[in-house]
This record gives C-alpha cells, sequence and structure tokens, in this order.
C-alpha cells in the first residue's frame, strides 16, 4: 500500500508577503481599498493516497450578530461525523473564516478546551461587504486527538469577537475535514485539500474564482468534492464547476439563481456560510489535472476559502510518501521556511529544496531517524525536529549559500558527506527502499539567532 501525505506552507509564506506589503489599512472598516486576495496557490496543501483514501466534513456559520434566527452561540458546537467502520484517520483539519479590520498571522482558538493556534492561509479585500477591511482565513491539522469524531464538539473563541487588533471582527463559518483511509478496499485514490481565500469582491472581477489542480490525473469513477462559501444568504448568485453551472444540482448549493443561501448553521437559512458536498464526476472528464470553480456573478457577495476532492487518480502517478511537520500549522511557528523534494525515488537522484529562509546565508541539511523536538537549541530560535532517534547528523561538507530569494538545495543521492548512492553523513550506511528518514534544514540569519526549516519524513521507494 502507497501512502502520500503532503503539507505545505507555501500559502502562508505568500499570504506574509502581502501582509508585509500591504499592512492594515488605518483608515479602518469601510474604508474604500483597491481589491486584493491571495487567491488559491497552485497545487493541493493536503495530499494523501491510500486504499480507500476519502474524507468526511461537518461545517457550521459561526456569525452570532448574523441575520438568521435562530443565530450561532459561542462557544458553538458542531457534531462532526464518525469514518466508516474498520477505517483509518489519516489527520483532522480545522478551517475558520472572518471579517475584520485586521489580518494577523495567526489566530488562537481552543478545540474542546485546548488551546490551538491557526495559521492564516489567505485574504482578500474589501470584506463581504459588511464594512470591514479584509475576509480572512485560518487553519490548523494534526488535531486528530482533539476531535472526538461521531459526537459533538466545542469551539471556542472562532465566533464575533476580537481578531488582532479588531475587538469586533465577524466570524463567518467553520469547516472540519477528517480524511481517513479504509483497508479493506481495493482501490487507491488520492485526497487532496486546497485553501486560500477569493471573493467576487476581493478578486476585482466580480467573481470568486479558484482552479484546483490535482496531485495526480483524474482517472473517471466518482469524485467526491467540498467547497465552503462564505456569507451566503437569499440573494443571486451563480455557482460554476468548468464552466457549467451546478446551482441548485450539487448538494448544498440551494437554487437555480441562488447558489448559496447561508444553509450551514442552526437556522434552515441565512446563516451565512455554506458547505457543498457531492460527487462532481459530470462536470469533469477523465485525464483531468485540475478544475474550475467560480461564484458570483449576483447581488451576494461570497467568498471561498477551502475545498477538497477524492478520487481515483492515474495509476502512472504515484505521490511520494512525505510528511512535513514542525511548521507553523503544527505549533513550530519560527520554523517558516519549506522543504520540497522532487522525488522518494533511489533509482535516480533526489533533490530536497528549501525555500523561504534568510537570503544570501550559510545553510545545510540535517537527517535523523527520530522526531524529537528541541525547542530554541543554543544560537537558534525555533525547533529543532529530527533528534529523539539514535542517529542524527549533518551534511556538513555540503554546506552552502541560500540565494537571493532564500532557496537552498541538496542532492542527497551524491553528497560531499555521506558520498555517492544515497550515502548518510558518519559513515552510517546508505538509505535503503522501504526506510524512512527525517529531514531539515539550518540556515544563518545575519543579526540573529540561526533559524530551522520546517522538517519533512520521507518514506524511500
Amino acid at each position: 500500500m502507497r501512502r502520500a501525505l503532503y503539507f505545505s506552507v507555501a500559502a502562508l509564506l505568500a499570504a506574509t508577503a502581502a501582509s508585509a506589503q500591504r499592512g492594515t489599512n488605518p483608515s479602518g472598516g469601510g474604508a474604500s481599498v483597491a481589491a486584493s486576495e491571495t487567491g488559491f496557490p497552485s497545487g493541493a496543501e493536503w495530499t494523501f493516497s491510500g486504499m480507500g483514501a476519502d474524507f468526511i466534513q461537518a461545517s457550521s456559520s459561526t456569525r452570532t450578530a448574523g441575520i438568521a434566527s435562530p443565530p450561532v452561540t459561542c462557544p458553538m458546537t458542531l457534531n462532526v461525523p464518525a469514518p466508516p467502520p474498520g477505517s483509518n484517520v489519516v489527520d483532522v483539519i480545522v478551517s475558520w473564516t472572518y471579517l475584520a479590520n485586521d489580518n494577523p498571522m495567526t489566530d488562537p482558538i481552543s478545540i474542546n478546551g485546548t488551546p490551538v493556534t491557526g495559521a492564516q492561509l489567505g485574504w482578500g479585500t474589501p470584506d463581504l461587504c459588511w464594512g470591514r477591511t479584509y475576509g480572512v482565513t485560518y487553519m490548523v491539522s494534526g488535531v486528530a486527538s482533539l476531535v472526538n469524531l461521531g459526537a459533538t464538539n466545542k469551539f471556542d473563541g472562532v465566533c464575533d469577537g476580537t481578531v488582532g487588533s479588531d475587538p469586533s471582527a465577524l466570524g463567518e463559518g467553520l469547516t472540519v475535514i477528517v480524511i481517513y483511509e479504509d483497508p479493506s478496499s481495493t482501490t487507491m485514490r488520492t485526497v487532496d485539500v486546497f485553501a486560500g481565500y477569493t471573493s467576487s469582491q476581493s478578486s476585482g472581477t466580480g467573481a470568486a474564482k479558484a482552479q484546483l489542480d490535482f496531485t495526480c490525473p483524474y482517472n473517471g469513477g466518482p469524485l467526491h468534492f467540498f467547497v465552503n462559501a462564505d456569507d451566503g444568504q437569499f440573494a443571486s448568485d451563480l455557482f460554476l464547476i468548468n464552466g457549467v453551472d451546478v446551482s441548485g444540482l450539487v448538494a448544498g448549493t440551494f437554487a437555480a439563481g441562488d447558489a448559496w443561501a447561508g444553509l450551514s448553521g442552526p437556522a434552515p437559512d441565512n446563516n451565512l456560510y455554506d458547505a457543498a458536498d457531492d460527487d462532481v464526476q459530470a462536470y469533469v472528464n477523465v485525464g483531468d489535472t485540475s478544475m474550475v470553480i467560480e461564484s458570483g456573478f449576483g447581488s451576494d457577495c461570497v467568498a471561498h476559502s477551502l475545498a477538497a476532492v477524492a478520487y481515483e487518480p492515474d495509476p502512472n502517478c504515484a505521490p511520494c510518501t512525505v510528511i512535513p511537520f514542525c511548521n507553523p500549522f503544527t505549533g513550530s511557528f519560527d520554523n517558516v521556511a519549506t522543504i520540497t523534494p522532487d522525488a522518494c525515488d533511489l533509482g535516480n537522484p533526489i533533490i530536497l529544496t528549501m525555500n523561504g529562509a534568510a537570503p544570501n546565508e550559510l545553510a545545510y541539511l540535517t537527517v535523523g531517524n527520530g522526531t524529537g523536538l528541541i525547542v530554541n537549541p543554543p544560537g537558534a530560535k525555533g525547533d529543532l525536529c529530527v533528534a529523539g532517534g539514535n542517529f542524527v547528523a549533518r551534511y556538513a561538507k555540503d554546506i552552502g549559500m541560500t540565494d537571493g530569494s532564500g532557496s537552498f538545495s541538496t542532492d542527497i543521492s551524491n553528497t560531499l558527506t555521506g558520498g555517492p548512492n544515497f550515502g548518510l553523513p558518519l559513515h552510517a550506511g546508505n538509505i535503503q527502499v522501504g526506510e524512512t528518514w527525517h529531514f531539515q534544514y539550518w540556515y544563518r540569519v545575519t543579526g540573529a539567532p540561526s533559524a530551522f526549516s520546517e522538517a519533512v519524513s520521507i518514506t524511500f521507494q
């Protein structure tokens, strides 16, 4: 059985750069601002491939001062369904959105009484016609131990209230996605989860639009699809998949001419949040590598910030088994640089590339067989996350300089430190098929403590 889970912080880095360029509108809510948004990044934020892989979701409005009756009360409760009996839960992801006059990079909430901090995945300005400057979305993953499946859960800090410097932000909605696999299945399936922010107001086009790029080409059969919609209510709008109007046809949409009517929440409608969830194979062709979703074209102000698909991939496409960890989405907020391997097949060179580090600084790769965490080791700020086993070492002879954009690469198939054929440092042998090793970059920051990238676990083929 081949499994792959990929979790990237590319959207966080893009949002960080955009926030640094724009900052918070000093004139406050309701000011006239130019339309701008992060959009959805290319590619999935999370990818998992496994036998019978699929997802379930639960969604609700988080607006306590909305237009629905009865309104949401906070702390809000949400029943999260359990996956089919015999399934293995791979990950649980929680995402929530606000309309606010600030767009901080993190947002603290609690899940069943346990504090967690979400990382920002996208924003847009102006908001959805409520006089705020931004729509902004947050997410946290790896919370399977905190969420009660098949039971009611309590979420606090996600409703109307303080977001960053804004004491009167408006909650939009919250979604829990449970990714699982079924060992009894005989069909390999891939789950892709997408996140960002696009709206009819911030796109500049009058429509919220995103291209969802599949990890592997679609091989036909059921295509389980989910997308949220922020601020839907009784007003005109359309929802398109690949240019086809599916308003009222896809489960979770309301009717032709009014796709998003706020169906997710305690009231029958006007909850200001929606969740479409259906098989959409009728609108996607075999061999397609993406699908385009688009909402708007009416008087309703709507946004998308989360989507997911589950499908049978082209059998010739074999995703790597790569599990990033120790990054802002899992609580290591100083480890903002990412690692991306270009392959995991030992029959070919494998290059591990770091992006988002400090530019023009010394850097080197570390490797270990454990995932123990050391917080702020001497001379550094951040989490060293490849300790805890009986082996951890540096590719010290392969030290180099990051480029002007903060990128640095190491070809682990033939290093000066370990030698050819995927040799490990300290003459510890060679990486073998089926083994899992954990990698993390260290890099210098002039005038500040040194830093670490996120870490990745790679199971080699």
